[in-house]
């Protein structure tokens, strides 16, 4: 009896311990297909992740590429190259365009029919005559003086800069000025505050160019402008010896052609 008891006894915990072999087994299946499930969708989760990231860098990599077009000619113009000379066009035309009307002006103009010249813009003065104006845009020469590290290097960047002017001007003069077509004037405009700062330090440069053609400058101007004018005409005539006028000067004549003519005639006539 105490034999069978003990084989009872035995068999019942192969029993237990079978059964509980069996139920850890499946908890521990179960585990592993929690954990299997849970990886797939964090795979899955960041396989979609890099998928948008790829996304982004394909977009971002376009995007780049459009905006290397425009730096690259942005770089062509500042770096000394031929086609330097259009942002300075544009600068112009599009001041002109604030500030006169369409009638009162034309770009890329030519004067003469006699050649292809064509300036950069031509406005119409009195009687119809034009003031050429031609930018020129002088980065070689800016870059060579930011880059100087000595004096002499200085001076040989606005010695440099002083020559193209020079030659620029000539060259306006011969290309676009033409008795009865223009007004005996012609405008070089530099389109960059530094190469005006540049254009600064060299001494006489403006004053030599009015100079050299015996230049005369003429002062406009009513109300306070009329003494504005006086006081130019006094600084460019004694500072500068340039030759310099302005018809307010004389009130009695100016008056004169006022009373005579009417006000509408009073400046072009004396500036015949």
């Amino acid at each position: 009896m105490e034999y069978i008891s003990l084989i009872l006894s035995f068999t019942t915990l192969l029993l237990i311990g079978f059964i509980t072999f069996k139920v850890f087994k499946k908890e521990d299946e179960s585990d592993l297909s929690i954990v299997k499930s849970e990886l797939k969708e964090k795979f899955a989760t960041s396989l979609e992740r890099l998928s948008s990231i790829s996304q982004n860098i394909d977009t971002l990599s376009e995007r780049t590429a459009t905006m290397s077009i425009p730096i690259q000619n942005l770089n062509t113009y500042l770096g000394g190259n031929v086609t330097a000379g259009r942002l300075g066009e544009w600068n112009l035309e599009s001041i002109v365009a604030d500030v006169l009307p369409n009638t009162k002006f034309k770009t890329q103009f030519n004067l003469n029919p006699e050649n292809n010249y064509r300036v950069d813009v031509a406005i119409k003065a009195v009687e119809g005559h034009y003031i050429p104006i031609d930018s020129k845009f002088y980065s070689q020469q800016y870059d060579n003086y930011q880059r100087a590290t000595t004096a002499a290097e200085r001076t040989a960047s606005l010695n440099h800069l002083k020559t193209s002017i020079n030659a620029d001007a000539a060259d306006i003069e011969e290309k676009y000025l033409l008795d009865g077509v223009t007004a005996g004037i012609g405008i070089l405009y530099v389109p960059s505050e530094g190469l005006v700062a540049m254009v600064n330090l060299i001494d006489d440069l403006r004053e030599s160019l009015l100079r050299k053609k015996n230049g005369r400058l003429f002062f406009l101007g009513v109300g306070g402008g009329a003494g504005n004018c006086s006081h130019a005409v006094n600084d460019f005539r004694k500072l500068c010896e340039i030759e310099c006028y302005t018809p307010t000067d004389n009130v009695s004549e100016f008056s004169a052609r006022i009373n005579d003519d009417g006000w509408n005639s009073s400046f072009s006539e004396w500036l015949r």
